[in-house]
């Protein structure tokens, strides 16, 4: 269909040879495209249509009708933008809060076709004014506050229903039946048995034959009767606070109206002593997550710009400090900003992100509160900090002399 309506032209091997638009293979097809953004724009499209068809969906409508579990996974994924080469502006859900945006009918620029053309690619920043003009305020807004990282990652697919970007059985048992819980755990089960036969056996499983067999044990299930267990897995996680080594501390103060926040790092050496205090300000942050996220890469650039090896960062967002202390792909909102923090941790020899309560952290939160109420960065390094002094206010103290 795609080479009749011209949308897949194919390619030449040789000069008088016939044009290849595609070749299938037992289970793969290969497609044949130039390699430009038309072309990529195209391929997604037939990918998309694929996904839609009846032969594209067979598997998961099969098992979804046969076991009742219709409508439980269906278009729940999202994109995380990196450079924004595989997101398609119009047609992909990317835009925190709201579903694919579909082309307007009025006329819009032509040449807005992927995320990455919304970007300048030299200085990682939104293109301010093509999105305005481009698109209605609302989502011209949602769409500024999306967070770039400082270094290029790819884009990526997350599981918009949870704000970890994780899938969750919770958000499946959430929304189902009993019966439709257990069909779909059982099904899961025997979908895993059948990859592992498929592997080690070389034996292939039809879609029929695997919904026959859940059917069979719940069916088995449901004549037999069990008592129900409980099992409590309690996790305690304790964290001890080093009593040697530079800390470096850092919190936020946000100004909701305005989507302004302002970062308070404060630099202490081992014994104590004040070294540096710096208060950095932001614009259009979309929420206090957000902003805790920015002092958490604000006290790192911190610590590489006075050349620390070793230290401590401590914070009192468990959540921001978490996703820090990891060392995997976050897939949450933050992603760009932890990509940037993740890089930059491992240019320093040894730093560890620390969570304390926010009573420890009035100095950094005080700072951050002034620099946010005055709309001025600070920064001042070595004995001058010894002139300034937080009081318990939150108030600064100038030295009388």
């Amino acid at each position: 269909m795609a080479t009749r309506e011209g949308v897949l032209k194919g390619v030449k091997a040789s000069r008088s040879g016939p044009r290849v638009s595609h070749l299938l293979f037992a289970d793969d097809c290969i497609l044949f495209k130039e390699a430009t953004r038309r072309g990529v724009c195209a391929i997604k499209q037939i990918l998309r249509e694929y996904k839609n068809s009846s032969v594209g969906l067979v598997t998961f409508i099969y098992l979804e009708e046969h076991l009742g579990t219709m409508g439980l996974i269906h278009n729940e994924l999202c994109w995380r933008v990196g450079r924004g080469t595989e997101i398609d502006v119009w047609t992909d859900c990317w835009i925190p809060g709201s579903e694919a945006i579909g082309r307007p009918d009025r006329e819009v620029n032509s040449e807005v076709i992927l995320v990455s053309d919304l970007t300048n690619s030299t200085n990682r920043t939104w293109k301010r004014d093509l999105i305005n003009n481009t698109f209605q305020p609302d989502i011209a807004q949602k769409i500024l506050q999306i967070p770039l990282a400082e270094i290029e990652r790819a884009d990526f697919q997350v599981w918009k229903e949870e704000p970890s970007g994780e899938f969750s059985l919770t958000w499946v048992f959430e929304r189902s039946t009993k019966k439709q819980c257990r069909s779909f755990c059982c099904a899961l089960w025997y979908i895993w048995s059948s990859r592992n036969q498929f592997v080690h056996e070389k034996k292939i499983i039809s879609v029929r034959d695997i919904a026959q067999k859940v059917s069979s044990y719940i069916a088995e299930l449901d004549g037999i009767r069990k008592k129900k267990l409980t099992f409590t897995t309690e996790r305690v996680n304790s964290q001890t606070e080093a009593t040697e080594g530079t800390t470096v501390q850092f919190d936020v103060a946000f100004d909701r109206r305005n989507a302004r926040p302002a970062s308070g790092i404060v630099f202490r050496d081992q014994t104590g002593d004040l070294k540096a205090l710096k208060s950095v300000l932001h614009e259009n942050i979309p929420s206090p997550f957000t902003a805790e996220a920015l002092a958490g890469l604000d006290a790192i650039k911190l610590v590489i710009e006075v050349g620390l090896r070793t230290t401590i960062i401590k914070g009192d967002s468990k959540t921001v400090i978490k996703k820090c202390q990891s060392t995997e792909m976050d897939k949450s909102v933050l992603r760009a900003i932890i990509h940037d923090i993740q890089i930059r941790k491992s240019s320093v020899q040894d730093v560890t992100f620390q969570f304390i309560h926010r009573s420890k952290n009035t100095q950094a939160h005080n700072l951050a509160k002034e620099a946010l109420e005055r709309r001025d960065e600070s920064y001042l390094v070595g004995e001058i900090t010894a002139h300034r002094v937080a009081n318990p206010e939150g108030r600064w103290r100038e030295n009388p002399d």
